[in-house]
């Protein structure tokens, strides 16, 4: 007997989702941008996030401060692509409930996401073993905005650190400091 050629509904139907959304297991569906025009792109949609996070009701005590990590940065991966690391932001404070903020300051952003043409924030994920959670955006070309949320509980008050981060895939001969380097210095 010949097997059918025929996709089940439900698989079909796995598909289509899949192609909407451009995330596949193996990765973008969509080719990454340019080095000069990710960095431009996506340093502007790192300041719209920031700005949208600054203003959030529910994050009033939060107070952000960018990382003292060296951005932007390029890392070549496993898999040959080189990745732009934009930059990151530290919002920290006491709150009662890192859950509800997190989908507080995720309700915040998806409007600069859509006018950015990104999707919005995902469900909230847990880490397997507990701790950190978050949420995060990630485009057919594979850049990703991810806000992660954890901290130390007490008894009277939970101290939070809630971190932003942009970064994804760019198309470049090399994946050098250096390359990143004329890059920034060709942007002006």
């Amino acid at each position: 007997m010949r097997a059918s050629r025929t996709v089940p509904a439900a698989l079909a139907a796995a598909l289509v989702a899949t192609a909407l959304t451009g995330c596949t297991p193996d990765g973008p569906t969509e080719q990454a941008p340019p080095l000069d025009e990710a960095l431009t792109t996506y340093t502007d949609l790192y300041d719209d996030v920031l700005a949208a996070l600054r203003e959030a009701p529910d994050a009033s005590d939060l107070t952000w401060a960018e990382s003292m990590a060296t951005y932007p940065s390029v890392t070549e991966q496993e898999d040959g692509l080189c990745y732009l690391f934009v930059t990151s932001a530290n919002g920290t404070g006491t709150i009662d409930d890192a859950q509800a903020l997190l989908a507080s300051l995720a309700a915040q952003v998806d409007p600069v996401l859509e006018e950015h043409g990104m999707e919005p924030m995902s469900e909230q994920q847990h880490s397997e073993h507990g701790g950190d959670i978050w949420v995060e955006s990630v485009a057919a070309n594979g850049w990703s905005v991810e806000l992660t949320g954890g901290g130390q509980s007490s008894p009277e008050q939970q101290d939070a650190v809630v971190e932003l981060s942009i970064d994804g895939p760019v198309a470049t001969d090399t994946c050098t400091d250096a390359t990143l380097e004329q890059a920034l210095a060709d942007a002006g």
